[in-house]
């Protein structure tokens, strides 16, 4: 049935692969004007940015790594696709680095494609766009909030009018490695680790009243907490996307989660588990603190997310330079 769709020439089969701290992430999708249907999902976890919030720095090994995870979802759509547009995303780790130019080199140098390297902004932008296109409905000023590896964006508004972007130097891998490296974790560096989170959004001028009072969250910290709640086997994200969990859930379950060991931690679920398990409390007590500090009661998950909003920019990119010519 994807195939047939893709075939009318008012829909567009393009792929996005997403480099981040933590994952790597492939999206196939079919794109009508404002709709995208997603077609295919991937993800392998090659982890790029470990210790560089220490170091500043991308280790080779590191770097080849993404690459091959990179090589492995071209692949992947050779063999299951005809040829699409493909377009590449960096984040926050290789962002933060200060060989990052050589980081990126040394891709493009592997893959055969130019990674774009987005700006905090940039990030935040796309991510809220694509957040949006996964949700059956949001709230006019929905806050969305995406926990990533090294950062997390908080963004505000309506696709077309975006109230506020923010992307914070707080991420799951980043807070894991400053906080809790090992586990489980104790009071004091539970404690530690929610502090900076709150300082830091304080100290960023993060006010949340005059935003709407939807809070959605996307990326792996939220739907893996979705797919344990429903007891899934694995990802399934027509299963997880609008899941709503409250406050008071997510608290509890937080506490638990910071009372466990690695490998407790992964049978909670081993299939969204793998590779996760070790950073999924600190993205847990990220989770927490910004919906305390905003007073948000409930969650609503959406697995939309950067490269959905990618597709769709790149999209509408290509549509206004049709008109124009």
């Amino acid at each position: 049935m994807g195939g047939n769709l893709a075939e009318e020439k008012s829909i567009k089969r393009c792929a996005a692969i997403d480099i981040g701290t933590n994952t790597v992430l492939l999206l196939v999708a079919d794109i009508s004007g404002d709709t995208l249907n997603p077609v295919y999902e991937a993800q392998l976890i090659p982890r790029l940015g470990k210790g560089v919030d220490a170091s500043r720095n991308i280790a080779p090994d590191a770097v080849q790594r993404v690459a091959d995870a990179v090589n492995q979802h071209l692949e992947d759509i050779e063999q299951q696709f005809e040829s699409m547009p493909v377009t590449i995303t960096a984040t926050s780790a290789v962002r933060d680095a200060r060989n990052r130019q050589e980081v990126l080199d040394q891709l493009y140098h592997q893959t055969g494609y130019k990674i774009r390297l987005l700006s905090g902004d940039d990030e935040a932008h796309l991510t809220f766009k694509g957040a949006l296109t996964m949700v059956d409905h949001y709230d006019e000023n929905a806050v969305v909030l995406d926990i990533g590896g090294g950062s997390t964006e908080i963004i505000a508004g309506v696709p077309d009018d975006i109230k506020f972007a923010r992307s914070l130097d707080i991420g799951c891998v980043r807070f894991s490695e400053r906080y809790l490296p090992s586990l489980p974790a104790d009071e004091q560096a539970i404690y530690d680790c929610a502090m900076a989170v709150r300082n830091t959004i304080a100290e960023n001028n993060i006010r949340f009243s005059g935003f709407g009072s939807q809070f959605i969250g996307v990326a792996g910290t939220v739907t893996s907490l979705a797919a344990i709640f429903q007891e899934l086997e694995g990802y399934d994200a027509k299963l997880i996307n609008n899941v709503q969990l409250s406050s008071s859930q997510i608290e509890a379950f937080a506490r638990k989660v910071l009372s466990m060991n690695v490998r407790e931690i992964e049978q909670l679920n081993p299939a969204v588990m793998k590779g996760r398990a070790d950073i999924f409390p600190a993205g847990l007590l990220i989770l927490t603190e910004v919906m305390r500090y905003g007073y948000f009661r409930m969650l609503k998950v959406s697995t939309g997310g950067l490269r959905h909003g990618v597709l769709m920019e790149s999209n509408a990119h290509q549509a206004n330079e049709s008109i124009a010519t």
